[in-house]
């Protein structure tokens, strides 16, 4: 992608004239700035990057883009006033594309395995084109926009992982990147603390990414056809894909992997690859950091897919794990599924009954999860409860063995991976 100088930065967002200085790079977070980057001064709930703006200076940053609300000068950098920080960010991420002409547009969204299917589509199309991705899970308002901009030169294909937090996210950013081809996941009470209605209002938000007229044709999970969001006539081609009926060959004996690249496949195909083409590229498939990755430590083997939780992702986990071996058991630590809001208790009682057939034992951390270890308890197996990381480690060492199997999985925030810091 064309590189972006001080000078046409100022003129697309209406400023004065500034030097020709080259950008090294965009960023949001001041510890990412380095030597000849520019600094959008975004104002969350907690921080306000106008705090921060002496820091960039003395790292180097020759611009930031601030609100007009900001007078202060700062010496050494450059600074761009605008009405709306965020409206610049995406504006100059909407330039930033219109300079480039990619020969497709991927988005991807769902509320389960967006970034392993991300990941995956790209690793097949790198069989045959040239490909550019959003990085990591670098999906949201914020993300999408900051990824375009520190984008690599170059063309080929763009996959891009599209997430929401609230009605209108998705529609924000498929107006920023219109999308060829669109992937939906499958849809879960993630996010439900935001969404009163429940999951079909839940769908309903996934389903904006089907809203430009430019996307041409989406392959949805076929679980979400149960969603009113998902039935209507308009808007792109809409292909509902399963595993019952494919002719590709799935490289995952977990059901949860296996839609996640067979979804990917069907991208592939749709944009000339042939089956065996997809084949050779799966062979470079490998398990994403923290997303039921195998961890194996002095005989115990532990299913690491503590990137994040809801209720769907932590069934997958649950059906997907391997047996133990004989004699041997299988222990699963889950963390609460946060912003579930009034679906919280349901969900976690839930989640316990279908751990109690899974699992022989339960140890679960913080909030809502006590309703989950009081479900378990009802099958007569141990199940116990914790406030403390640091105190559920302890536990959870004193009871593993050779031959174990322990699956770990929780909301992101509670940083559950930590449990296995001395096992990686």
């Amino acid at each position: 992608m064309a590189s972006t100088s001080l000078r046409q930065l100022g003129m697309i967002l209406g400023s004065e004239i500034f030097p020709d200085f080259p950008i090294r790079g965009f960023a949001t977070d001041s510890r990412l700035v380095a030597p000849g980057f520019v600094f959008f001064a975004l104002k969350g709930e907690r921080v306000d990057g106008h705090d921060f703006l002496e820091e960039i200076a003395k790292k180097g940053a020759i611009c930031a883009v601030v609100s007009k609300t900001f007078t202060k000068q700062i010496p050494g950098l450059y600074l761009i006033q605008v009405d709306d920080v965020m409206e610049a960010l995406h504006k100059l991420a909407k330039w930033k594309l219109s300079q480039e002409k990619f020969k497709a547009c991927i988005g991807v969204t769902g509320s389960v395995g967006k970034t392993t299917t991300k990941e995956y589509i790209a690793t097949l199309l790198e069989g045959a084109f040239q490909v550019r991705k959003t990085p990591g899970n670098a999906n949201s308002q914020v993300g999408v926009p900051l990824s375009i901009l520190n984008l690599e030169e170059g063309g080929g294909v763009f996959v891009i992982e599209m997430g929401m937090s609230g009605k209108g996210n998705i529609t924000n950013l498929v107006d920023l990147v219109p999308p060829d081809l669109v992937v939906v996941t499958k849809i879960a009470l993630a996010h439900a603390l935001f969404f009163p209605g429940g999951i079909e209002e839940i769908a309903e938000a996934k389903a904006e990414i089907l809203s430009h007229p430019h996307t041409k044709k989406a392959f949805i999970n076929i679980q979400a056809q149960q969603f009113k969001a998902f039935q209507k006539e308009e808007g792109p081609e809409k292909v509902f894909y399963d595993l019952s009926n494919t002719e590709v060959q799935i490289p995952f004996g977990e059901t949860h992997l296996a839609e996640n690249f067979l979804a990917a496949a069907l991208v592939a195909q749709e944009l000339g690859m042939s089956l065996e083409q997809i084949a050779e590229q799966a062979k470079k498939l490998k398990a994403f950091d923290r997303r039921f990755e195998k961890i194996e430590k002095e005989g115990v083997l532990y299913i690491n897919d503590s990137y994040n939780a809801n209720p769907e992702s932590v069934k997958a986990a649950l059906h997907n794990l391997p047996k133990p071996e004989e004699g041997k058991k299988t222990v699963a630590v889950l963390g609460e599924m946060r912003e579930l809001g009034s679906f919280s208790q349901k969900a976690h009682q839930e989640i316990g009954k279908i751990a109690s057939e899974k699992a022989d034992i339960l140890l679960c951390l913080a909030g809502d999860c006590s309703y989950m270890a009081e479900e378990f308890l009802l099958s007569g197996k141990p199940a116990y409860y914790f406030q403390s990381l640091k105190d559920l480690q302890k536990v959870l060492h004193s009871h593993v063995e050779k031959g174990d199997v322990v699956l770990v999985k929780a909301s992101k925030s509670l940083k559950m991976w930590e449990v296995l810091e001395d096992v990686d």
